[in-house]
């Protein structure tokens, strides 16, 4: 289908007709196929197809947003938008003067910036720019959307109406041989990621938002202070705060890279975590706690930090679990206390876990190219449906491997 053909469908979804047709699709079994073959009985084959489309992106859209019902969305669209508690997070951070939101997508960032600014969104694709349009109509502040290539932007025309900051969205997927890819290589986004430069030579204020498995060395070719942002045990994104953003959201206190870890909680409280000046861990066998640190933290390269926060050791080195004496409640790191602990032999493992009376709820590995899904299987316990059951680790620990069965987080010890 053409653009010029798939822009005429979404605008016709904005009619009345538009929106009886999707509370037609609502009313029906939630079975893609046999809705799209009961509408196209009454309706034209594509008319049906998006409508269908629309209603599943809204259900998928469940997870990110708080009224996914109310959106117009794309696949494309979706799959790189935030979930609101981040996009609120970060829109946070930002200042209350009128924002550039480059690269605006179906409009998740410019939900969020218009709860306290006026904004100007921008995107080259004509659907996504439309809806952006439709999905902040009922922001709080004026949102101004724009079809068009950000880099032939005109800064200084924005400049001289008041766009004081900016944020950047880049595109980090494309499609190929049918299927859309994630791009590793930031300078293959569109816009690359060194385009932002052109940003802060016009605005003082900006953020770019990136994928969390970006390359160190890109993010030092920026200058940038790069946040981590993890929720519901994800590190979902990183952002590179440029300029003023960089030099004061988040407080450098140390010359360390300047990498910051930042926890949200469901109710999008945000705890951060910023480099100090630390001893590197001490190295011991486990203790009767192990500290599993957020995804945030590691990607962070905090692991001395938190460390240092729990009084605690590594197993080993390389390795991202941590080991304690005492139970130390943090946002960065998940606790279990220790039950038992042994060089990984599966069938002694297993032996050994019946012994105890216990099932096994989950299996953590780092370091070890075992599969999770397989052990499990091999590895059940006795335990019963209404024990709370045990979490089993088994990692690298020098030349061999090693395992640990832990209680799980927050459960009654016996």
């Amino acid at each position: 289908m053409n653009v010029a053909k798939t822009i005429d469908l979404y605008k016709w979804l904005l009619t009345d007709d538009g929106t009886a047709l999707l509370q037609e699709v609502e009313k029906l079994p939630d079975d893609r196929l046999l809705r799209i073959t009961r509408l196209r009985k009454k309706h034209v084959p594509e008319l049906a197809e998006i409508a269908v489309e629309v209603l599943s992106l809204r259900k998928r859209a469940v997870s990110k947003f708080q009224n996914p019902d109310r959106l117009l969305l794309t696949s494309e669209g979706l799959e790189q938008s935030s979930s609101s508690v981040v996009a609120n997070y970060r829109a946070s951070k930002m200042p209350s003067a009128r924002t550039l939101d480059a690269c605006s997508g179906i409009g998740g960032d410019a939900i969020a910036l218009a709860a306290k600014r006026e904004v100007i969104a921008v995107d080259n694709n004509p659907v996504h720019a439309i809806c952006t349009h439709v999905n902040t109509l009922q922001s709080p502040c004026r949102v101004r959307t724009i079809c068009a290539d950000v880099t032939h932007l005109d800064f200084e025309k924005l400049h001289r109406n008041g766009v004081e900051a900016a944020f950047f969205d880049p595109s980090r997927r494309r499609s190929k041989y049918g299927s859309r890819i994630r791009i590793k290589d930031s300078e293959s986004y569109f816009p690359p990621l060194s385009w932002a430069k052109e940003l802060i030579k016009h605005f003082s204020f900006a953020g770019v938002k990136v994928s969390p498995a970006i390359d160190d060395e890109a993010l030092q070719s920026m200058p940038n202070k790069t946040e981590f942002i993890s929720y519901q045990g994800q590190c979902k994104e990183a952002v590179l705060w440029l300029g003023t953003a960089g030099e004061h959201l988040i407080s450098a206190v140390s010359s360390h890279e300047d990498y910051h870890a930042t926890v949200l909680s469901e109710g999008g409280k945000a705890h951060t975590l910023s480099p100090f000046d630390c001893e590197y861990p001490p190295i011991s066998d486990p203790r009767e706690w192990i500290f599993e640190p957020d995804p945030a933290v590691i990607r962070a390269h905090l692991i001395p930090q938190v460390t240092t926060q729990i009084d605690g050791a590594q197993i080993d080195p390389h390795v991202a679990y941590l080991t304690g004496r005492s139970s130390i409640e943090s946002p960065f790191t998940t606790c279990y206390r220790l039950l038992d602990w042994m060089p990984y032999h599966p069938k002694q493992l297993q032996q050994r876990i019946k012994t105890m009376g216990k099932r096994v709820v989950a299996i953590k590995l780092r370091g070890v190219s075992l599969k999770p899904e397989e052990l499990i299987k091999s590895i059940k316990g006795t335990g019963v449906p209404s024990d709370p059951g045990v979490v089993v680790f088994i990692m690298r620990r020098g030349e061999k491997l090693l395992s640990m069965i832990c209680e799980q987080p927050n459960s009654t010890s016996p």
